[in-house]
């Protein structure tokens, strides 16, 4: 076996293994779910277009996010719609492993 066609191996035992955590097996569980649920998926768009909104606003010092009525009104519907919290918290896990990995790699790579 070639030196790449090494490399290319541990890369795809490498991405098996991330695959089997525990971590993405409950995040790519939930992007199937959310997938199929058109209502959740139409409200993380609104809080990702909402949030950028907010994020220009706060920035500027044009808004108090408390009293928003757009943030309560998504605040409310998340109640109504857990899957959208839980993808999101199970995203940022799934992210933070990813980035722990990127980091070893970065660290290794670029000493």
């Amino acid at each position: 076996m070639s030196d790449i066609e090494d490399i290319k191996q541990k890369a795809s035992e490498l991405a098996n293994s991330i695959a089997e955590h525990p971590v993405a097996v409950h995040y790519f569980s939930l992007l199937q779910k959310m997938n199929e649920d058109e209502e959740a998926l139409q409200l993380l768009s609104h809080m990702v277009e909402h949030g950028k909104k907010l994020n220009q606003k706060m920035e500027a010092g044009e808004i108090d996010i408390e009293k928003d009525p757009v943030s309560i009104e998504l605040r409310e519907a998340l109640i109504n719609k857990p899957i959208v919290k839980e993808f999101i918290t199970a995203q940022n896990e799934y992210l933070g492993l990813i980035k722990e990995i990127m980091e070893i790699l970065h660290k290794r790579l670029n000493p």
